[in-house]
């Protein structure tokens, strides 16, 4: 009998690995109800009811099942629990970018930013190629405020994808705050030639162009204050609505 058991805690051992949690809970309550203090059994049990997380061999990676549970998390802005679920994971699977990644987001949404650098920065390098982390990391310097860093990060992810709109669009920002208004502009364009119905590409570029345009005709459109007659209202508005 002792047998039977073992082979049967070591293929709920291999269904776990392959994240077939359901099948691998049956053979658990199979054992436990007819030997309620098999201590292996327990063990593996409350192991995957508790955490849900299974070791894997070097190199692998959480199922799908393991990160959707953690990303519903997330959308429910529960982010000191992803952390806690995201550090079991990694428990589990050292070495898998994709959790780097989550954690680095989690860290960022929690305004632990310097955490957040470093859980994206382990990602790369796990995976030097993935032009996300490299994303990541310049969303963090711009909210932080360290505009060349983000810049150099944007560019980065740029160069592994060519097509990042995002990328493309947040550089234009972060140009835009550095006052480097044709550079954000140029960055828009290419964002746009890629996305042309992105509209929030267009209304950001539309705004940069307005700043430029104010600096160059705002002191020559009549009502200002030193001119004789009527005031207008709001010649800005008026120089964004013509435009």
């Amino acid at each position: 009998m002792s047998l039977d058991v073992d082979k049967a805690l070591r293929r709920a051992a291999r269904l776990m690995k392959n994240a077939e949690l359901t099948a691998a809970e049956t053979i658990y309550k199979d054992i436990l109800t007819s030997f309620p203090k098999n201590s292996k059994a327990l063990r593996g049990y409350q192991r995957m009811k508790s955490t849900g997380v299974v070791t894997g061999p070097e190199g692998s990676a959480p199922s799908p099942q393991q990160m959707q549970a953690v990303m519903a998390l997330c959308h429910q802005g529960q982010f000191t629990e992803v952390l806690s679920k995201l550090d079991l994971l990694l428990e589990a699977f050292p070495d898998a970018p994709a959790v780097y990644n989550l954690q680095g987001a989690s860290r960022a949404a929690l305004g632990r930013y310097d955490g957040a650098v470093d859980s994206f920065k382990r990602a790369i390098k796990l995976k030097p190629d993935d032009a996300r982390s490299y994303f990541n990391i310049g969303n963090v310097q711009k909210e932080t405020g360290a505009l060349d860093a983000a810049i150099a990060n944007y560019d980065s992810a740029l160069k592994i994808k060519p097509d990042h709109v995002a990328a493309l669009r947040n550089k234009g920002n972060v140009l835009q705050d550095k006052g480097d208004a044709r550079a954000a502009i140029a960055s828009y364009k290419s964002a746009i030639e890629i996305e042309p119905k992105h509209a929030l590409t267009h209304y950001q570029m539309g705004f940069v162009v307005s700043d430029v345009l104010w600096q160059r005709f705002g002191s020559h459109l009549p009502g200002k204050l030193s001119d004789a007659g009527a005031t207008a209202k709001d010649n800005r508005l008026f120089l964004q609505a013509v435009l």
